[in-house]
């Protein structure tokens, strides 16, 4: 798609015959725009999805910027293969909900996302699938105030600048990865907003691989308040 895409429903709806295999690939380029829809992207009973947003390209949605509905399995030799959808974000994408990725009903599906260097994500990811789900953020990962919550083995890295307490929100924020699975720093993580007080819950393994942690605390005595990462699994690294 090139240009600007408006209105209610989806911006783009792809769906296919309940039982019969089925792809798809999407591509948003050329400073394209899909706007003021409940769902930016709804794919619906695909076996695979590819989803490309180029830089330039911008979702910002009311519901879900990119919506994965029903993904199907594949039947091989009566073996079920899990369905895999691959986004890659190079533009920016956002819901006025917060909703980044959202997937429903969809056993072993495998999702990936990879947020480039030029992309920009805001909001959160949620995929209820018992599949594993990998999300690579080398660009810019705003996810101050929002839960984001994966059901399979997953694992995050952070190989650019994930921000889980912004300046935009009043009050403290507390931003919670839940059942990430293993989440792995090389960039930086901030919860750095000239206040003090907020709290980022890590719901799994942390490994540290020269990553950078900014945060705010006061240092007037052993009461003061300070930002907080709190980690339920273990933490290594450096």
């Amino acid at each position: 798609n090139s240009g600007i895409i408006s209105g209610f429903g989806s911006g783009i709806l792809v769906s296919a015959t309940s039982g019969v295999s089925s792809s798809a690939d999407i591509l948003l380029d050329n400073n394209s725009k899909i706007i003021n829809s409940n769902y930016g992207i709804n794919s619906n009973s695909l076996n695979n999805t590819n989803i490309a947003i180029k830089e330039g390209s911008e979702i910002n949605a009311k519901l879900a910027a990119i919506y994965l509905n029903n993904q199907i399995n594949n039947q091989i030799n009566n073996q079920t293969s899990s369905s895999i959808s691959d986004i890659v974000n190079g533009g920016k994408i956002g819901s006025e909900n917060g909703k980044i990725v959202g997937s429903t009903n969809a056993n072993r599906s495998q999702v990936n996302i990879n947020n480039t260097a030029t992309g920009f994500m805001k909001g959160y990811v949620e995929l209820l699938g018992t599949g594993v789900s990998k999300i690579d953020n080398t660009g810019t990962w705003d996810m101050s105030g929002y839960e984001s919550n994966t059901k399979g083995a997953n694992t995050l890295v952070n190989n650019g600048t994930l921000i889980t307490a912004n300046k935009d929100i009043l009050g403290t924020q507390t931003s919670t990865f839940t059942n990430v699975g293993t989440f792995t720093n090389v960039g930086l993580l901030t919860l750095d907003n000239e206040k003090v007080g907020d709290t980022t819950i890590i719901d799994g393994e942390y490994v540290g691989q020269g990553g950078t942690l900014s945060l705010n605390t006061d240092l007037d005595d052993d009461s003061s308040l300070s930002d907080k990462l709190v980690i339920t699994g273990t933490a290594t690294g450096t």
